[in-house]
């Protein structure tokens, strides 16, 4: 087992135009440490200024391919007061039938992988920095078992103080997750006429329904808004290309929200996209999207974009390799 401990002692001052940093919990200076482990690893981010001491933490899951990121209000409790699970269901090679980008009910599954047809290698933590504000960095991995030259790679980033990164604020109760594919996985000989894709499970324990916009899903769990969001572009092979997402509801249990996330992508070898995981206290909640402009900007597409998988629900075609 390794382990990196980062204290984030810097004071900052950059601070939302509606929500005053010293007012917001979630922009405290917090304290980092991951664990990093064959199977897995777990970053925790603990606040390191006021009275209360809560606790954020993402956990990968290796062998299932499952991230549960939690929160807990005090981190001597037993319990987490809300949680969001995201799960690898299924990486997929797909005909676009509608020709719309996006992967949907009609569109028929040409090849996929599940969990259980990757193998995790390497998990590698190591201290970053942006703006002048630390941060962590895990890397974990993934080789398709069949196709051991093609790769899925997930790095995980978090900060100890809002900062920007990538061209967008970075919150400290946030955790960005870049999904990067190198030589994807194609069927031989080649289909010209396929796109990769991959899908995501996403649950969470409330009993309101979700909020869908084009960049993201947020739940209500106790008490906090925990958020699953994405660019809506992706780099393949070198070029800024469009993200196809459809989102889709599952039949879950009483009280628990449960959901499909489907990014489809342009045909190419090597992808990189990178969705963000969040949380935000539900009164905070309308303020930080209101203030954070360059973060939400993207929401303003969701006026002209509508999710086609909302209709087609949770239609799976499982079509074995040839």
């Amino acid at each position: 087992m390794r382990a990196l401990t980062l204290a984030a002692l810097l004071g900052f001052t950059l601070l939302s135009p509606l929500v005053r940093a010293s007012d917001d919990w979630s922009d405290e200076t917090r304290r980092l440490e991951v664990d990093a482990r064959a199977d897995g690893f777990e970053v925790r981010s603990e606040r390191a200024t006021g009275d209360v001491r809560d606790r954020i933490r993402l956990r990968l899951e290796g062998d299932n391919v499952r991230f549960r990121f939690e929160f807990q209000r005090d981190v001597g409790a037993t319990e987490v007061d809300a949680e969001l699970r995201v799960e690898i269901e299924r990486v997929i090679e797909f005909q676009d039938l509608d020709a719309d980008g996006v992967f949907g009910g009609s569109d028929v599954v040409r090849a996929e992988y599940g969990p259980s047809d990757l193998t995790l290698g390497a998990v590698s933590p190591e201290n970053v920095s942006a703006g002048g504000v630390p941060g962590l960095r895990v890397t974990a991995s993934y080789s398709f078992r069949d196709e051991p030259s093609s790769g899925l790679t997930f790095r995980v980033v978090t900060f100890g103080d809002l900062t920007a990164f990538q061209g967008f604020v970075q919150h400290p109760v946030e955790i960005k997750a870049d999904i990067v594919f190198s030589d994807f996985p194609f069927l031989e000989p080649p289909e010209p006429d396929t796109l990769p894709g991959i899908v995501f499970r996403v649950v969470a324990a409330s009993p309101t329904p979700p909020t869908v916009t084009a960049d993201g899903v947020s739940i209500d769990a106790g008490g906090l808004q925990a958020t699953f969001r994405w660019k809506d572009t992706a780099v393949v092979d070198g070029n800024e290309t469009r993200v196809g997402v459809s989102v889709s509801e599952n039949p879950g249990q009483a009280g628990e929200q449960d959901l499909t996330v489907a990014f489809a992508y342009a045909r190419g070898a090597d992808i990189v996209h990178d969705p963000t995981f969040g949380f935000l206290m539900i009164e905070e909640a309308a303020g930080r999207i209101l203030g954070d402009m360059g973060l939400y900007a993207l929401g303003a597409v969701a006026a002209v974009v509508t999710f086609g998988g909302l209709a087609w629900g949770r239609k799976v075609r499982k079509v074995k390799r040839e």
